[in-house]
This record gives structure tokens, C-alpha cells and sequence, in this order.
């Protein structure tokens, strides 16, 4: 495999500290679907050979799980760096790694040879809706006629805070005060990565039958764990903004002083007992027969 060479948009870490992120992630995402795979996509999934990619698979965890539940699969985990990959000789056999940018065309290896593709949380990567559009009809091309698109990432407004009505209002879209000073901060960053309907990219891309869209529930055992995981989260984020303003001398004196406000209004959130969770959707195509 080569090493990574393309410079791409990710605005997070890909250390250690950024795997220990995705751990959290990934224990917290199937414990509030329930499943790897949507239980439309699993029945797909259970056939001996079907070919599985993991689209932006980061260090591989969601894909190395897969991998364990079908050893008759054979699945392979891309992204655009290779740095977080873990050693081959520690992977199930039925798994494999290679790069691939997904804002890019897809080499010919890949075109119409997997039966489900899998994308989970790549907003952070992609700036405006053209860029979504475009990750779709790549990746929409890798797939089988009749093969699975599951792609589960944040909606607006992403960080939503909770109360004791487990209630969601799916209406608003506005961030919160301390998302909303660090979005002035960082030039609208949140709401730049934040500003797309999925189910409607795939709806008018053309290339499937069916789309659908679920929405998973929250599950009031984790809160505590997820406002946890969304202060590390946000902490990560916060560090790199201010670390990109200072290296390339955009920091102003304004923006260092609504980056403390951020974090003020949030600590201040927290002190008084709040919770906070990522609102995210799972929409599903399935590719034209």
C-alpha cells in the first residue's frame, strides 16, 4: 500500500488521541442503532462472498467488527491516510485496507464491485453540498446494481442539548450559543460542514431505487457517556481551530476572545448539570437494479 500522499480537508487529529475519539464513537453509535448494518443491509451482508467497503474507515474499527460477525464476507476499509490503520497481521483475514479519496473518481478496481458500501461520519471532511453530491456518485458507482449505500453522519444543528424529555425537534437547525460563537471564531465551520440534507443527495443523484432514513433513538443510559464523548469532541475541534489560526496568523484578538466565550458557555452548560448529544440519521439507497 502506498503511503498517504493527498492533502485533504479533515479538520480533526489522526493520532492516537483521534483513535481513542473514534473508539468512543463507534461504542456509542451501535449502541444507540443496535447493529453494524441496518437489518435491511444485513440480510444482504449474511450471503457467503458479498464484498463490503468501508468508506473514510479511519482506523478500521467499524470494518474489523464487520469482519468478525461475517467471516464470509470479504471487506475492505478506505481512506484518503493510511496513519491510523492497524496492523495487518492483528486483522481478521477477511479484511484489507487500501487508500482511496472519495472526493475523487474511484479507480477502475472499484467500480461496480461491492454489494454494500458504508459511510459513517464524514461531514468533517467535506465542505458544502457539492461536495456530499460528489462523494455520492462516487462511491454510487463502486456498488453492484441492486448493492447498499448505509451512510450514517451528523444533521443539523449537530450538538443538541438534552433535557428530560428525551425530545428531539428535527424543525430546528439553529447550534447552540457556544457552537454558535465558536462557528464566528472559525468562519462557520460547524454550520459549513452541517448545511446538507442527505436523503435528498441521494434522492436526486439518480442512482437508486429507494431511499430511506432512519433516525436513532436516544437511550438515556449513555447521555452521561455521550456528553463525555462531546466534550473530547469538542475539545479536539476547539485545539485545532485555534492551532490553524495561530499557524496561519489569522488569529485575531476577536476570534481568540469568542473561542474563550465558546468554551465558557459550555463549560458553564455543564457545570449546571447538562447534557448534550450529536443528532445524526442513517439514510440508506439502495442502487437501481
Amino acid at each position: 500500500m502506498a503511503p498517504e500522499t493527498a492533502k485533504d480537508q479533515y479538520f480533526l487529529g489522526r493520532d492516537f488521541d483521534a483513535s481513542v475519539r473514534l473508539y468512543g464513537q463507534h461504542f456509542l453509535t451501535t449502541k444507540r442503532t443496535k447493529w453494524l448494518l441496518h437489518p435491511k443491509v444485513q440480510r444482504l451482508a449474511e450471503r457467503s462472498g458479498v464484498k463490503i467497503a468501508d468508506v473514510a474507515t479511519g482506523n478500521g474499527i467499524w470494518a474489523s467488527e464487520l469482519a468478525e460477525q461475517h467471516p464470509n464476507a470479504n471487506i475492505v476499509g478506505l481512506d484518503i491516510s493510511d496513519r491510523q490503520y492497524p496492523p495487518a497481521w492483528t486483522c481478521p483475514e477477511n479484511i484489507s485496507f487500501d487508500l482511496y479519496n472519495c472526493l475523487e473518481p474511484p479507480p477502475d478496481k472499484f467500480v461496480g464491485t461491492f454489494d454494500i458500501i458504508h459511510i459513517r461520519f464524514l461531514a468533517g471532511g467535506l465542505r458544502g453540498i457539492d461536495n456530499f453530491a460528489k462523494v455520492v456518485q462516487n462511491v454510487g458507482s463502486m456498488l453492484k446494481p441492486g448493492g447498499y449505500l448505509q451512510w450514517q453522519d451528523a444533521m443539523a444543528p449537530g450538538w443538541i442539548l438534552v433535557d428530560k424529555s428525551l425530545e428531539i425537534d428535527d424543525s430546528k437547525t439553529e447550534l447552540a450559543n457556544f457552537a454558535e460563537a465558536f462557528d464566528r471564531a472559525s468562519g462557520g465551520l460547524l454550520k459549513g460542514s452541517l448545511n446538507y440534507k442527505l436523503d435528498e443527495i441521494f434522492e436526486t443523484s439518480g442512482l437508486f431505487e429507494k431511499v430511506e432514513t432512519i433516525n436513532p433513538d436516544l437511550v438515556p443510559r449513555l447521555l452521561r457517556y455521550e456528553t463525555d464523548f462531546a466534550i473530547k469532541v469538542f475539545g479536539e475541534i476547539s485545539g485545532q481551530v485555534r492551532g490553524m489560526l495561530n499557524a496561519t496568523g489569522r488569529m485575531t484578538a476577536e476570534k481568540s476572545q469568542e473561542l474563550d466565550e465558546s468554551e465558557r458557555l459550555f463549560a458553564e452548560y455543564l457545570a449546571n448539570g447538562g447534557l448534550i448529544v450529536y443528532k445524526t440519521a442513517v439514510v440508506l439507497g439502495r442502487k437501481a437494479e
